[in-house]
């Protein structure tokens, strides 16, 4: 048996963005989190969930300052209860203007209230 090294002939991810969300006082309306600003895409989420015993939906929009209400997101992923779950996009999911994000406790376009724990997001970005 013989083992050999290959490299990698594109790059998939350039960054690895890491967000930490922490409830507002009082389980209170969040803002949004700017991720990055510019056209980029999105190879890979990690969401951890752990600390919380419900289930959270992470909310990103393709908007530099996003209405957390009002605003559709670009995509939505859910992380269930007590849980660390990872998405992977072989193509990669395309952003044109930013990258903004946000944890609630509701899916769909309404929510804009955080989960009881603490959230920490992993994103893997390229061009």
């Amino acid at each position: 048996m013989s083992t050999y090294k290959t490299g990698i002939v594109a790059q998939v991810g350039t960054d690895i963005i890491q967000q930490t969300q922490v409830e507002p006082a009082g389980g209170g309306a969040l803002a949004a989190d700017r991720i990055y600003t510019g056209a980029f895409r999105v190879y890979g989420v990690v969401i951890d969930n752990s600390l919380n015993s419900a289930i959270s939906y992470l909310k990103c929009w393709d908007l530099a300052a996003p209405d957390l209400a009002n605003d559709a997101p670009h995509m939505l992923l859910r992380a269930d209860a007590a849980t660390k779950v990872q998405y992977n996009f072989d193509t990669g999911v395309y952003f044109a203007t930013a990258i903004s994000a946000a944890v609630v406790t509701s899916g769909g376009t309404g929510g804009v209230t955080a989960p009881s724990g603490t959230m920490t997001i992993s994103y893997l970005l390229g061009a």
